[in-house]
């Protein structure tokens, strides 16, 4: 038939070529004419007009693209001939087309350095001492007085520096070294040029006082200089604590995020390169690592992401659209103790601006913004349950949840029948365990005895489904994910664990457990974004009488007032907890 045809394709060449025009043309349409999708001039998905087809169309069109390579930094060998720059910021710094839409309100989180150099802390890898560059008659070298010399104009701040004020607010060390100190991410260091830094610096005076407040820096003297002209590069700075990464620099983050990519910026991100020193290749790679073995290895060797929780979160929203990473040397390379990385561009986020507002509501993303956020993660991660409650089934547990998470035990099958009757005819619920044990500290010591006295005791059943984990550092970053999305609710000691809340689903309970509690989770702000429920439980009242301690724990030795304290629970706060939640959720 092809050989017979064939003369008849070569007979009408303009015919063929119209038919096959117009069928691609009302293909690549369809959607866009069924749903009224908008898109930018890069065929970016904007402003989309039905929130249950976002996270279907608006995945392949962002996440896959990549910039051109960076320019190479330029290299000085010579510091005194570097030309003399001036620093200047932090500039508040929002995209050029932002509109200050009524729905949107971007706290003042990310700002713009010009001309400033970074160093690493030489007991972390994360780049956060700022070389800021001024004239020689700048407050920060004189003390205020013309006529008086700061000898510690170069030495950075003692941490932590969340103090109120951000860069121009007052630090404790700030009368003793003469200058601002920065704010949560950036430790600020001043000086002439980088000849003037690298000599104030190692000034016996200088390295005193570094080691009394453990703040060494790396450089420890500038011999190189790569200066990044021309690109705007983004310092990322997070740590290697999910908790922290999620409620101090995500949170931060998020509402930029979502200018860039669905608001004024239409999804052009005016930033050209990032750097995250301290987890190497975090932006590349694939998104979602799903065959990442417990030790960070892809057995397939095909994705190339570093492992890390917070790398996969960024990947998956592409958050800073598809730009490259700038890979410094190694920390533990002897080039990184002799250069200096400075940049035309820099920009940096103020981290935990929302806990330093007490996660108020205008220092936080709001309910767009996170919505929008959690559509992009569910569809990368492939998460079976939606996070809103119309846009999920009747069904039950997920096989693949089951597969992925066979860990602890489970008395009753949410769409099997109980191995006991039951008296109600309310549906199976699943409550997920977590007693902290790996780290040894802020344990919940008796958690499984209570659990197994509560299953063997008949009169207590219920239509509940129990699952305890050991340790979440034993599970990928997905199957973490798909633990918390199919949870009903969780009953955890308060952990960076929580950071997985942002699978949850809508109506999920979570009851934090701890001597004390310094919770982000019981935020009501974010409590609203996740559209949970919360409840805190916390050490039994001294002296305090039985209504007081109906749910509580019995604390060992106080360690800083009982925050690393383990603990246990009696069996009748259990029982009673318990009911709680089932109460909650029913």
């Amino acid at each position: 038939t092809m050989a017979q045809n064939k003369t008849k394709w070569k007979r009408t060449p303009m015919h063929s070529a119209m038919l096959l025009t117009a069928v691609a043309f009302q293909v690549a349409t369809l959607p866009n004419l069924l749903f009224k999708i908008s898109r930018n001039n890069n065929n970016n998905i904007i402003n989309p007009k039905s929130p249950w087809l976002f996270p279907i169309f608006t995945t392949s069109t962002t996440t896959s693209r990549r910039r051109a390579p960076l320019p190479p930094p330029k290299v000085i060998n010579d510091t005194p001939t570097l030309p003399l720059l001036h620093s200047s910021g932090p500039h508040p710094f929002l995209h050029d087309s932002h509109t200050n839409n009524s729905h949107l309100q971007i706290p003042p989180t990310l700002h713009q350095f010009l001309n400033v150099c970074l160093t690493q802390h030489y007991l972390s890898p994360t780049l956060r001492g700022l070389v800021y560059l001024v004239p020689p008659n700048h407050t920060s070298l004189t003390n205020g007085n013309n006529n008086d010399d700061n000898p510690r104009h170069c030495i950075p701040c003692s941490a932590p520096l969340n103090h109120p004020g951000g860069w121009n607010g007052t630090h404790k060390n700030e009368a003793e070294v003469g200058h601002k100190c920065g704010y949560v991410g950036i430790h600020a260091m001043f000086a002439t040029d980088i000849s003037d830094w690298s000599e104030c610096i190692n000034r016996e005076e200088s390295q005193s006082k570094l080691k009394a407040w453990a703040q060494f820096q790396i450089p420890a003297r500038a011999e190189v200089v790569k200066f990044y002209e021309g690109v705007r590069v983004m310092n990322l700075a997070f740590d290697s604590n999910i908790g922290h990464d999620m409620w101090d620099h995500l949170l931060t983050y998020l509402p930029h995020w979502y200018e860039f990519r669905f608001g004024g910026g239409g999804g052009n991100f005016p930033i050209d390169g990032v750097i995250s020193h301290n987890f190497r290749n975090c932006m590349g790679g694939s998104h979602v690592d799903y065959n990442i073995d417990n030790n960070g290895v892809d057995p397939n060797n095909d994705h190339g992401g570093n492992p890390y929780w917070y790398c996969q979160i960024l990947r998956a929203i592409d958050a800073f659209g598809g730009v490259e990473e700038i890979k410094l040397p190694d920390p533990m390379d002897p080039r990184m103790n002799s250069t200096l990385h400075c940049f035309e561009k820099l920009l940096t986020l103020h981290l935990s601006w929302p806990r330093n507002h007490g996660y108020s509501m205008d220092s936080m993303p709001n309910k767009t913004v996170f919505d929008a956020f959690r559509d992009v993660l569910f569809d990368k991660f492939d998460m079976p349950r939606h996070h809103r409650r119309s846009m999920r089934g009747n069904g039950g547990i997920s096989e693949e949840a089951q597969d992925a998470t066979g860990e602890g035990h489970s008395t009753i099958s949410r769409s099997g029948n109980s191995n006991n009757d039951s008296s109600n005819n309310q549906p199976h619920r699943k409550i997920l365990l977590y007693a902290h044990e790996p780290s040894a500290r802020r344990v919940w010591t008796n958690m499984n005895s209570l659990l197994a006295n509560y299953q063997n005791n008949t009169k207590k059943k219920q239509n509940i489904m129990f699952q305890t984990i050991h340790d979440f550092g034993n599970h990928t970053v997905r199957e973490q994910a798909l633990l918390f999305n199919d949870a009903d609710a969780m009953i955890m000691v308060h952990g960076a664990q929580m950071a997985n809340s942002i699978f949850s689903v809508e109506g999920t309970m979570f009851v934090e457990l701890g001597c004390r509690i310094p919770s982000f989770l019981g935020s009501q702000t974010y409590l609203s974004l996740i559209d949970a429920k919360y409840l805190g439980v916390v050490a039994c009242a001294k002296g305090g009488n039985r209504e007081d301690n109906v749910v509580c724990l019995e604390c060992e030795e106080e360690k800083k007032d009982y925050t690393y304290s383990n603990f246990t629970m009696s069996q009748e706060s259990f029982d009673a907890m318990l009911e709680h939640v089932m109460s909650i959720l029913n």
